[in-house]
């Protein structure tokens, strides 16, 4: 199973050291001009970024949505190997922990992020009405599908699936859970670890369409099959990687596992499932907005794209491997619904009403309380 680490990358190692020409012109505020050069252009385009943000200097500040504690060193340390002698310092913390905390540094005029990608699209959308982004379009921009990307302030930088993480001896047999249904048959009692839906707004959309689809008794008998309440999407999954459970729905992982793994990651045939687009902007008080922009347009060129994503691409000249297609291959879910769902708040925190009631608040440590050493 492939998952940020601290350890140096070692396949991409020569394509992420290599050299890079010199020389990308810019046009309007700050837009590298449009590629229609394929990949050397977007080399040489990036070189000239690179360029930009040595004489800047400093240390990338990004604050990045997720449950694993420095669960984005892997990319911290290919962007470091890919432009020498530039720092970036990724915080990954809970996106609705991130959103409040971006709010204040604002609020206090001290914006500390450079860059914030996170989960929680409408949060963007706002800070974009408010005047807070910078408009920035990266290189590759035009291969950028138009779905996922705004007119020059929010860019997804790839899209995620949580669905079926799954043991993958169970999955070779063709035992494993796959439709919502599947989760309820007997033998999978006691054997499920489950996100906190209230603890995490992609989840609760997962539970909010499942009550839509079956009612509130698909609620009701999958509560009766003591799942595991966890919380973190990263923690859950882990928990079956480690063996300790055999599934969950409220996870996601490669599409392509490694030959060693645990597990297999598989969606529904039938039933609907969540899919997104992680998105990312720049700040507009960002003490570092040339290394951002180097940043960004690196996470959404099509080098990126094509090794480091590990499900789907935002971009529609790079393709997931081994059968899996684009995004848009798939009938049963809307890479678009989740961010329109966000926008209703009161919709939501209605749902997330209703699910605590049942639940109760969300019980254990945050997965990432030791990202900022000022929280309690």
């Amino acid at each position: 199973m492939r998952k940020p680490n601290r350890r140096r990358p070692t396949t991409l190692a020569a394509m992420l050291a290599m050299t890079v020409a010199a020389g990308a012109t810019t046009t309007g505020a700050g837009r590298p001009s449009v590629s229609t050069g394929g990949a050397t252009s977007e080399t040489n385009q990036l070189a000239g970024l690179y360029e930009k943000a040595k004489v800047e200097g400093g240390t990338l500040t990004v604050y990045a949505g997720g449950d694993a504690f420095r669960g984005q060193d892997r990319v911290a340390q290919a962007f470091e190997q890919r432009f020498p002698g530039l720092d970036v310092d990724i915080k990954v913390d809970l996106s609705k922990d991130l959103v409040p905390r971006i709010d204040n540094e604002i609020a206090r005029g001290d914006v500390k992020a450079d860059i914030a990608h996170i989960q929680l699209s409408n949060d963007l959308e706002r800070w974009k009405k408010e005047g807070e982004l910078l408009r920035y379009r990266p290189i590759g921009w035009n291969r950028i599908y138009p779905q996922f990307k705004d007119d020059g302030y929010i860019t997804g930088m790839g899209v995620t699936a949580f669905a079926n993480v799954v043991n993958k001896d169970l999955a070779a047999k063709g035992a494993a859970p796959v439709e919502a249904l599947d989760y309820l048959k007997p033998e999978f009692k006691d054997q499920l670890v489950l996100t906190y839906p209230n603890d995490d707004d992609a989840v609760l959309w997962q539970f909010q369409q499942l009550v839509k689809a079956y009612g509130w008794g698909y609620f009701d008998r999958l509560r009766a099959q003591n799942p595991q309440w966890i919380r973190g999407t990263r923690p859950a999954a882990n928990t079956v990687v480690a063996g300790t459970k055999s599934a969950t729905f409220t996870a996601s992982s490669t599409l392509n596992q490694a030959a060693d793994s645990t597990v297999a990651f598989t969606v529904p045939k039938k039933d609907r499932f969540l899919s997104w687009a992680q998105s990312a902007a720049i700040l507009k008080d960002a003490k570092h907005p040339e290394t951002a922009k180097l940043y960004l347009s690196w996470l959404t060129s099509k080098e990126y794209q094509d090794s480091m994503v590990s499900q789907w691409s935002v971009r529609s000249d790079v393709r997931a491997k081994n059968g899996w297609g684009t995004i848009f291959d798939y009938r049963n879910t809307d890479p678009t619904a989740f961010a329109k769902w966000l926008r209703n708040r009161t919709e939501v925190e209605k749902f997330r009403n209703q699910i605590s009631y049942y639940l109760g608040a969300p019980r254990g440590d945050s997965p990432t309380k030791d990202t900022f050493p000022d929280r309690p």
